[in-house]
């Protein structure tokens, strides 16, 4: 067996900012042990760690790595390793920047065979509830084989610009969150109401505006509230457990706050660049 002893490591201590030092022993990559003055067994390699502060490996549960299909724009193995590069060692990966998506058993099984061996990390897989599979009519079937198979869940759209994977109409999102309630499925949302959005879109484009602060002013902050007070109602009316993705504003986090309080199993979560940055470092910086 393969054991190697971790010395003078700075870890937390629990209790503010404060941290102790540990020795720490790995065999075949898992943890054996962990005590401030663990020795060495004899010819086990020996490791060094002072004055690093060791911290736990993160857990990036909404990732876009591309494979296969979209492998111009990132692939499973070189977001993975960026991601083991900066402490990441569990990823999620999305359904929707695949082709074909993960909306299927078959869909998955062709994901898998694609990244068996292409990861630095941990990963588990979302499925999906896109339009398109719902207008196949077997998406109840669907979603089962991809539950029983170990998806952690399924991501849909309030709205989609992937023609491969269609948002949800507000009647079809009721649907899928009826049944998924019952199967005790969680359902992760992409929350920005259309209806606010696209006459807003459309109006800009007559003006001939494509500038990264036109994409700002078409995604105000009550399409992302509008979108998430339609989920949590629908949410609580089915007794649905469900999560929203990438929370881009305030206000959108208050109102997922008060649904919780209000008894909604729903959670959130956001996106570093949203508290780093607004839309005037848009504005400056560009797309890219």
């Amino acid at each position: 067996m393969s054991s190697t002893l971790f010395c003078q490591a700075r870890i937390q201590s629990g209790e503010g900012n404060a941290v102790r030092v540990v020795n720490f022993r790995l065999k075949n990559g898992k943890f054996q042990a962990i005590a401030p003055d663990l020795e060495p067994s004899p010819g086990e390699k020996q490791v060094n760690l002072h004055p690093y502060l060791i911290l736990p490996g993160a857990i990036d549960t909404h990732v876009h790595f591309n494979t296969p299909g979209f492998t111009e724009r990132e692939t499973f193995s070189a977001g993975s390793a960026f991601a083991l590069s900066g402490g990441v060692t569990t990823i999620v990966d999305m359904p929707c920047t695949s082709l074909p998506p993960v909306t299927t058993l078959a869909n998955l099984e062709k994901k898998l065979s694609a990244i068996y061996d292409q990861s630095y990390t941990d990963f588990a897989l979302w499925g999906g509830v896109s339009g398109n599979l719902i207008e196949s009519g077997a998406w109840r079937k669907a979603l089962l084989e991809l539950q029983q198979a170990g998806v952690c869940g399924f991501k849909t759209y309030a709205l989609s610009g992937m023609p491969t994977f269609t948002h949800l109409s507000p009647d079809q999102l009721a649907a899928v969150l009826e049944f998924a309630a019952h199967e005790q499925i969680l359902i992760a949302h992409h929350a920005e109401d259309p209806a606010i959005i696209h006459p807003l879109m459309e109006q800009l484009q007559q003006q001939g505006r494509c500038d990264p602060e036109a994409y700002f002013w078409s995604r105000p902050t009550e399409a992302e509230v509008s979108s998430i007070r339609r989920l949590g109602n629908l949410a609580a009316r089915y007794q649905a457990r469900v999560h929203v993705v990438h929370v881009s504003s305030g206000a959108g986090a208050q109102l997922i706050s008060k649904l919780k309080s209000d008894g909604v199993d729903i959670t959130g979560e956001t996106c570093p660049h949203y508290l780093a940055f607004n839309y005037q470092d848009l504005i400056r910086m560009g797309a890219s």
